[in-house]
């Protein structure tokens, strides 16, 4: 009974030594259960970016190092992803755009809404204008958006 108990126990401490060698290792060996997306929703102002992080876990929640997601957008148009998980709102959108993360086939999303920018002001030019009845005259406009011309 010890002999065998020592041979299990060699060929255990053999396994595990060899984890990590030859490129493997315990994370190459873990199956990806869910794909967390961090922020899973959220907005940007058109023409902003922000940027996504995806995390692939176990079942039992455990977090899984070294595995690259692929990202991908249900609608380039509207919100585009890079293979980092930078997103750009590009342009107004009827619906939200789905960003999905997918690892080992595995999908995680968040869900990104386009926001129109924001506008502190409206100068309209010349002021004052003085026009004739029958005349017309050209006007200008300028927008400014936190302080900042556009």
């Amino acid at each position: 009974m010890n002999s065998r108990f020592l041979r299990l126990s060699l060929v255990a401490v053999a396994t595990l030594a060899s984890c990590g060698k030859d490129g493997v290792d315990v994370a190459s060996v873990l199956l990806v259960s869910s794909v967390e997306v961090t922020p899973s929703e959220g907005s940007l102002v058109l023409g902003g970016t922000a940027t996504l992080t995806a995390t692939p876990k176990t079942a039992s929640g455990i977090v899984i190092p070294g595995r690259t997601p692929v990202w991908s957008s249900s609608n380039e148009a509207v919100v585009s992803v890079s293979p980092t998980g930078v997103i750009t709102a590009h342009a107004m959108g009827a619906a939200p755009v789905h960003i999905r993360a997918t690892v080992d086939g595995v999908v995680g999303e968040s869900i990104i809404t386009v926001q129109p920018v924001p506008v502190d002001r409206i100068t309209v030019l010349p002021t004052p204008l003085g026009v004739i009845v029958g005349q017309s005259s050209q006007l200008a406009t300028s927008i400014r958006r936190a302080n900042v011309p556009l």
